[in-house]
């Protein structure tokens, strides 16, 4: 889709204060922001209110819950129809899925409905009142809200832009659809040939060199197995005597004291959540819950866990932490990872088998939602199938991308690395390097075993197609960052990342 259009109305989705940099530049630029919707944005206590008078302000609490804000009476907006309802099964079945990442309480499906459609009129009645140019999101729409926003405006035929981060530190790519990439990206293909190593920016060099050097690629993203667990949730307990009167003794027993009774009476839990927000002893319960729930499925994937057999061929299959973006929506219907183990069983060769990695995040350091990507059975469902083995989530990845016939994945970063190493990667979703050529594209057994006997009969990616790959991308990409803590260094000063993405909105909006 081009955008053609000459006015610059907009909507900025998922911006938190942090952002507001790059909404200065956008305005600077004659953007005129008329909703703005982000985590932090509460209505006379935003600070930005007086800045931008006429823009219409809803932190993200409010958003999921389709709440008014303050200028909005949705009373008048018209109730949705049949032919609507209809015409947005997908969005609503994505939708109700993708809801597991704010269900603290086992929201049943009519509950989940009642949200899914008052959202949906919601942004029916906003859309048609405001009329915006286009709808800007931060990163690809995946809080629920955001999502269905992103639905109707494609139904309405409104641009829509979202950043999607990349496996590149710091490079983003600006796409106006999940599903479809970046124009930008798919203009620079078509002209880029030959690209040689030394071709690529300074950044691209050290990634490809780091991704491509066995001792640097692959391992875990934090330092040792022993990190990833002292990331659990931390749960306040009552404090042993001992500790007590070791308190007394060095004098802070008062001020300890205060500190554990604000943590047990008064902390809030601040998620995005169907529900109020919990607190006190009932967070603290629920944090209990939530991390009993995610140790009893550690303990039966340990239990079904088989040995390697390095003398058979086989497919590597490392799982997605969920819930998050990365596989819904960028999954598609893929977000629900065992129809691709499925279809895997399906398609390989009798003497192959397929490997299954859980990611070690999905227990530890995966936060208060991790216990909601899986369930009780889960892994012996998996487990069922004839050919495929689920092994150690401590082996690194380069180990089994090295030794593996084929890498496969929804959207994650496994099948990318596969092919910066030159291994046969299979890709089933939607993730930020789906344009590139080199990456084998399945959705069905047909295709699956299409791509496989081509893999069986010696193809392997294109290290040349591959360098062209990045470098279109090289050009196409933008040198900034836009989620708060992805990276801990910065490539740009703040100013210049601002200047730098508002640039790349800009520029979108008027090609």
């Amino acid at each position: 889709m081009e955008f053609c259009f000459s006015m610059t109305k907009i909507f900025l989705i998922e911006w938190p204060e942090n952002l507001a940099g790059i909404a200065r530049e956008l305005q600077k630029r004659s953007c005129e922001i008329l909703y703005w919707t982000g985590v932090g944005l509460h209505g006379s206590s935003n600070p930005l209110e007086k800045e931008f008078p006429q823009t219409i302000f809803q932190n993200s609490y409010d958003s999921l819950q389709g709440l008014d804000p303050s200028r909005v009476d949705s009373a008048s907006f018209e109730p949705l129809s049949r032919d609507v309802i209809r015409r947005f099964f997908e969005c609503e079945a994505a939708t109700l899925a993708m809801m597991d990442r704010i269900d603290y309480s086992d929201v049943p499906v009519r509950r989940r409905k009642r949200l899914y459609y008052k959202l949906l009129k919601y942004w029916f009645g906003v859309l048609k009142n405001h009329t915006p140019d286009a709808i800007v999101f931060s990163v690809t729409p995946h809080l629920v809200y955001d999502f269905v926003l992103y639905w109707v405006a494609k139904d309405l035929g409104i641009c829509t832009l979202m950043f999607i981060p990349t496996r590149i530190p710091e490079r983003l790519l600006l796409i106006d659809d999940i599903e479809g990439g970046s124009l930008r990206l798919t203009r620079e293909l078509e002209g880029t040939r030959n690209v040689r190593f030394e071709d690529l920016s300074k950044d691209l060099q050290d990634y490809y060199i780091s991704q491509t050097t066995p001792k640097n690629s692959s391992r875990f993203p934090f330092y040792t197995h022993a990190d990833l667990y002292k990331g659990r949730i931390k749960v306040v307990y009552v404090p042993s005597l001992a500790r007590v009167f070791a308190s007394i003794v060095r004098g802070d027993f008062l001020s300890r004291a205060r500190e554990y009774s604000n943590r047990i009476f008064f902390t809030k839990s601040r998620l995005l959540s169907f529900d109020a927000q919990y607190t006190g002893l009932g967070y603290q319960m629920k944090l209990l819950e939530w991390e009993k729930a995610k140790r009893e499925f550690e303990k039966e994937y340990r239990s079904l866990v088989s040995p390697i057999d390095w003398n058979k061929k086989f497919i590597y299959a490392p799982l997605q932490f969920q819930p998050e973006r990365s596989t819904s929506p960028e999954g598609g219907i893929f977000a629900d990872q065992f129809l691709m183990i499925d279809i895997l069983s399906h398609s390989v060769p009798s003497d192959w088998v397929v490997y299954v990695k859980e990611h070690l995040s999905q227990w530890t350091k995966g936060g208060t939602h991790a216990h909601q990507g899986r369930y009780r059975g889960y892994y012996k469902e998996l487990a069922a199938f004839p050919n495929v083995r689920l092994i150690a989530p401590e082996i690194l990845s380069n180990e089994l991308i090295a030794k593996c016939e084929v890498v496969s994945s929804v959207a994650g970063t496994g099948s990318w690395e596969g092919i910066l190493n030159g291994k046969p990667s299979l890709m089933f979703g939607y993730p930020s390097y789906k344009d590139c050529s080199e990456v084998l594209k399945v959705s069905d057994v047909q295709s699956c075993k299409a791509a496989i006997q081509k893999i069986a009969s010696g193809w392997k990616p294109d290290k040349q197609k591959v360098l062209n790959y990045l470098g279109a991308f090289d050009k196409a990409s933008i040198k900034g960052r836009i989620e708060q803590g992805v990276e801990k260094t910065s490539l740009a000063s703040p100013e210049e990342n601002n200047k730098a993405i508002a640039e790349g909105i800009y520029g979108a909006l008027r090609s």
